[in-house]
């Protein structure tokens, strides 16, 4: 197919581009290139349905010739729309309507012209799913054909955490999430003295109602008790939270002398761990049967299942994080007192020199 002219040379900027970051690098670049809607002229007309951003168009037919308007809180998604502007603004209706998806597929950014299908309609769960209702030859055991009929359904669903139904709401009324850390995945960031300096204890978040019902202010330290366990843990007020939920960072808390850290380290002393609170297993059903405390088709644990409660810990304990623990003896020969990592970088900075000069002493 003969495209515009600026299409063609866009094309053929892409086809030059062999690596797909920098692919992706121009797709930003090109954001610039749209016929900017105003986003007080965004309205639902305007809106592109199923978007995850906040993505507008407007076409204009002027004397046959089509004008494209558009707009993004996405600079990627702008990006898509800065092509679509060089491919069809200021042709003729024609032109445009003639152009198919093959141009973005010769352009690198789409594989094949066909459409990405998103399956939402799981055959293999439904095959469970009717198998709990009794059809067909293979059935679960009675037991657990509730479960697998609440559970297993071929479309999205939702039900209640296991954890949230088996424990009392008036005597574990917060939710208590974890998540990784952005510059950090599980514990190998432990190792970086930049990263450790970035995270090297983390407090538990908690929302301003919570502050204000305990009586806390950032840099308190609380209990926080599950059915299962308890942990002391410094905390930090952040407004933009859900009124039930507190949340912490994972992998940060480290036992005594893990990692070859010392003993003292800042994740020994106030990095901490929910795993404390989180049992394995769920409470004692009515025959006294106790069912994996995960997800009942992948088996992942129940992170966000966790129903907690807070209070303030006494101002007279320690501002240690609870429990704790021997440390681990060093291992491998490593001499038995290692480098102080903080202070890594310090070498470089001409203020801090003669600072880092007298660790070495």
């Amino acid at each position: 197919m003969t495209y515009p002219q600026q299409l063609a040379e866009l094309i053929e900027d892409f086809q030059s581009i062999e690596d797909r970051m920098e692919r992706l690098e121009y797709v930003f670049d090109l954001a610039s290139e749209v016929n900017e809607l105003p986003t007080e002229q965004w309205n639902d007309i305007t809106r592109i349905q199923g978007c995850q951003s906040e993505a507008h168009i407007r076409v204009d037919i002027d004397e046959n010739n089509v004008n494209l308007f558009s707009g993004a809180d996405s600079k990627l998604v702008q990006g898509l729309m800065g092509i679509l502007t060089i491919a069809i603004d200021g042709q003729p209706l024609d032109i445009a309507l003639s152009l198919t998806p093959e141009f973005a597929v010769e352009m690198g950014i789409y594989d094949t012209p066909q459409p990405y299908a998103f399956q939402i309609y799981s055959e293999t769960l439904q095959k469970f799913h009717l198998a709990a209702e009794g059809h067909g030859d293979i059935q679960p055991p009675e037991h657990l054909r509730p479960r697998i009929k609440t559970c297993f359904t071929p479309l999205p669903t939702w039900y209640a955490p296991f954890e949230g139904e088996a424990v009392s709401d008036e005597e574990y009324p917060i939710h208590a999430l974890t998540q990784r850390p952005m510059a950090m995945y599980h514990s190998w960031g432990s190792q970086n003295p930049w990263l450790r300096q970035i995270h090297g204890h983390n407090p538990m978040f908690i929302p301003q109602g919570l502050a204000d019902d305990h009586g806390l202010s950032d840099g308190d330290w609380i209990w926080v008790t599950s059915h299962h366990g308890k942990i002391r843990v410094p905390i930090a007020i952040m407004a933009g939270l859900n009124e039930k939920t507190i949340w912490t960072w994972n992998a940060i808390g480290k036992r005594k002398g893990a990692w070859q850290l010392e003993e003292d380290a800042p994740e020994a002393k106030k990095g901490f761990l929910l795993n404390h609170l989180i049992k394995e297993l769920l409470p004692a059903q009515a025959d006294g049967q106790r069912w994996s405390n995960s997800d009942p088709i992948t088996g992942q644990a129940a992170w966000f299942d966790l129903k907690v409660k807070i209070e303030k810990a006494d101002p007279n304990e320690p501002a240690v994080a609870s429990p704790q623990f021997p440390a681990l003896p060093r291992m491998n020969a490593v001499d038995a007192e290692p480098v102080k990592t903080l202070r890594y970088g310090l070498q470089w900075t001409v203020k801090d020199k003669k600072a880092w000069w007298r660790t070495k002493l």
